[in-house]
């Protein structure tokens, strides 16, 4: 079943997404919170505001550096409170995982 802020287009890239674990899974399994993977990154942090040619030269840096969409560490200071992600197979509302 997709998390709550997921929808899937590609019903095999939502069949898929059931192996994927996430916080509330991580913490199930090891029926502890400190072992949560994303736990220390602050979505709260304050957001940094760079010319579009230099943010995506970062993005495209850090994308590379952190594997963001394996890992799932991002970096929020670069996306706002209200950040939506969608393309053929998933669409996602907001920076932080559930």
């Amino acid at each position: 079943m997709a998390k709550k802020d997921e929808k899937y287009q590609n019903k095999v890239a939502e069949l898929l997404s059931n192996f994927m674990s996430n916080q509330d899974d991580v913490k199930r399994m090891s029926g502890k919170a400190e072992d949560d993977p994303l736990g220390d990154i602050n979505f709260e942090a304050p957001k940094k505001k760079l010319p579009l040619s230099k943010l995506a030269q970062v993005l495209d840096d850090e994308l590379l550096d952190k594997e963001w969409f394996v890992t799932g560490r991002v970096n929020p200071i670069y996306f706002s409170k209200d950040f939506q992600f969608k393309d053929p197979d998933v669409s996602i509302d907001g920076i932080e995982g559930t």
